[in-house]
């Protein structure tokens, strides 16, 4: 129709959003009939008020098109498939129309400008670009090495946006039995003490960031917090194994969370809680 009579008009009525959407039209008008009167009406899908119209007078959800009515957007893989575990292992899983998305950046948030202004550009452009096309949308991010000053002032700045409290995901893994039990499936046999004593061994190390706060207990909370949790994950596996094992991070992230999960779930309790706020605010209206 398009390539063969380029000259005619053409005003399709259907309900299939497939048409809809990829008919390539300049405009897209809604017809209503008022007893023996037709109005025409414009539509600019630029707006959530039209699109959401648009679904409507056809019978079907924003989510058939594009996948989901309201989005969480996370650090990467591995919260996506882990943040909807935790909720489902607390009895509270997400409900149908939402969706976990990881941010297009391909390492966490770090402590240099460029990368945080980098971050947030991601955040005001989603925020313009899909705001019209969702009820709802949140994002939550690492912290990496953001103060406790910065957070607040991003936070209150971007309203939709949250950090966690520790500094990444997997400082919330740093559980000795659970990494035990984590290198039994992949066929190391490791004692609980001897996981316990490595990292008792590096917790220290500068190179992992939070030298300043080790004082020889790997359960201190604000060692829990600043700790390079994801390379230290990595230092583990490597000396544990004697360098015959490294730390797959979306893999072993989840693995070792589903051991949590499943034992004592308890210990996850502050990122459960991160995750349900999130979810608080993707249900109110979206504009960041």
């Amino acid at each position: 129709m398009q390539s063969s009579y380029p000259q005619h008009q053409y005003i399709i009525s259907g309900h299939s959003p497939d048409v809809i959407f990829s008919s390539n039209a300049s405009g897209l008008f809604s017809v209503q009939r008022n007893d023996l009167q037709s109005t025409v009406t414009p539509l600019r899908l630029e707006t959530a008020e039209n699109a959401r119209e648009v679904a409507g007078l056809l019978g079907f959800s924003l989510l058939d098109v594009f996948g989901n009515d309201r989005i969480l957007w996370v650090e990467g893989q591995t919260e996506e498939i882990v943040f909807p575990l935790i909720l489902e292992a607390f009895d509270d899983p997400l409900s149908a129309d939402f969706g976990v998305c990881a941010v297009a950046v391909n390492s966490s948030l770090t402590a240099s400008a460029t990368r945080r202004n980098e971050v947030l550009t991601i955040y005001d452009n989603a925020g313009k670009r899909l705001a019209p096309l969702l009820k709802g949308m949140a994002f939550g991010l690492d912290r990496e090495k953001l103060s406790d000053e910065s957070v607040p002032q991003f936070e209150r700045s971007h309203r939709k946006l949250r950090f966690l409290k520790r500094r990444c995901l997997e400082n919330y893994l740093i559980l000795p039995w659970a990494i035990r039990d984590r290198l039994a499936e992949r066929g190391v046999d490791l004692s609980e003490r001897q996981v316990s004593a490595e990292i008792a061994r590096i917790g220290g190390d500068r190179a992992f960031g939070a030298s300043s706060y080790w004082k020889n207990d790997t359960t201190d909370p604000k060692w829990l917090r600043w700790i390079d949790g994801a390379r230290l994950l990595e230092a583990l596996f490597r000396n544990l194994t004697s360098n015959q094992h490294d730390y797959r991070k979306t893999e072993d992230s989840v693995a070792i969370c589903r051991i949590i999960l499943g034992r004592e779930k308890d210990a996850l309790i502050e990122l459960k809680n991160f995750i349900v706020d999130l979810v608080r605010i993707a249900k109110k209206d979206t504009r960041p």
